[in-house]
């Protein structure tokens, strides 16, 4: 199975990466900042359309079955309240669903949003507990943003 993971330099996704290469599993990355933690990753900005199909339809095309979307744009203590984290997520993952539906990626798993794992205190790490009522404008604003492609 080839496997492409979004949001490889991040805390889940290089777990993630460097786990199923050693269960000998073709496994790709994407990454947004920071440098290649293999010669299969490929730095790009996936809020940017013409980018994310770029990568997934051309450079990518034909060498993934299953796409693992780990990205997200992280809120902090300074941008809780701002809608703008919300809506650059949202469009990283209608670039990810638009650009898959003529890559021949058969399926595709999403993780959490950035919505779950409020940064509340100007931290953040893998032990975050996971509470969404401390967005709920963002949040209710992210599900009905969501509603217009469904």
């Amino acid at each position: 199975m080839r496997i492409l993971i979004t949001g490889v330099n991040g805390f889940v996704g290089q777990h993630l990466f460097h786990f199923l290469q050693e269960k000998k599993y073709e496994v790709y990355g994407i990454y947004k900042s920071g440098s290649a933690i293999s010669e299969n990753c490929y730095k790009a900005d996936l809020s940017n359309r013409e980018e994310t199909y770029r990568l997934i339809n051309v450079t990518l095309k034909d060498k993934v079955d299953v796409l693992i979307h780990t990205a997200s744009v992280i809120a902090n203590a300074d941008n809780l309240d701002d809608l703008a984290v919300v809506f650059q997520n949202t469009a990283i993952a209608k670039n990810i669903a638009d650009s898959i539906q003529s890559s021949g990626i058969k399926q595709l798993i999403n993780f959490s949003s950035s919505s779950v794992y409020p940064n509340v205190d100007g931290l953040f790490t893998e032990k975050a507990v996971p509470n969404p009522a401390k967005m709920p404008t963002a949040f209710m604003a992210y599900l009905n943003g969501m509603q217009k492609w469904f």
